[in-house]
C-alpha cells in the first residue's frame, strides 16, 4: 500500500502519536481527537483505515463510547515507530505537545424572546431560564 494511501493527511500521523504515547490506556474517539489536536470528523475518517490495516483496534465500548488503543504487536506499527525513533534522533527532534482543538460556540450578545410557556411540570425550571435570559441581557447592556 503507498504511503500516500495510508497518511492522507496529517491526521493519521498523528492519531498513531497520540495512541503511541497513550499506550498503557485506551482512549475514547473524542479524547484521540482533543489529544492529537485534530476535528472529530479528521478522526472518523481517517480510523476505520487503521483498524482495517490492524495497527488500531476497540478495546472495549463503555455504554455509547468506543475505546481504542494501538496494537503494540502489529508488525506495522512496530516498524512505523522504530522509523519515527530513527528519524527524531537524527533530527534530535523531540515529540512536540499538541494543543487540543477548541471548538468555540459563539454566543449571542442579546437573547430575545422568552421561553414559551407549558402547562406541563416544569415552571420552576422555565423561571430559571427566564431569569438566567435576563441577566445575560443585562450583562451585555453594560
Amino acid at each position: 500500500m503507498p504511503l500516500e494511501k495510508l497518511f492522507t493527511g496529517s491526521a493519521t500521523a498523528k492519531i498513531i502519536d497520540v495512541l503511541w504515547e497513550n499506550q498503557k490506556t485506551d482512549l475514547t474517539l473524542t479524547e484521540i481527537a482533543n489529544k492529537a489536536g485534530i476535528h472529530y470528523t479528521s478522526l472518523m475518517k481517517a480510523l476505520p483505515l487503521l483498524e482495517r490495516l490492524g495497527m488500531v483496534t476497540m478495546t472495549r465500548q463503555v455504554g455509547n463510547a468506543k475505546l481504542y488503543k494501538i496494537n503494540k504487536g502489529d508488525a506495522m506499527v512496530k516498524r512505523l515507530i522504530k522509523l519515527l525513533d530513527e528519524l527524531n534522533a537524527r533530527l534530535d527532534v523531540r515529540p512536540a505537545e499538541r494543543k487540543p482543538v477548541k471548538q468555540e460556540i459563539p454566543v449571542p450578545k442579546k437573547i430575545s424572546g422568552s421561553i414559551p410557556k407549558s402547562p406541563r411540570p416544569g415552571l420552576e425550571i422555565r423561571k430559571n431560564l427566564d431569569s438566567a435570559v435576563s441577566r445575560i441581557n443585562e450583562g451585555n447592556q453594560s
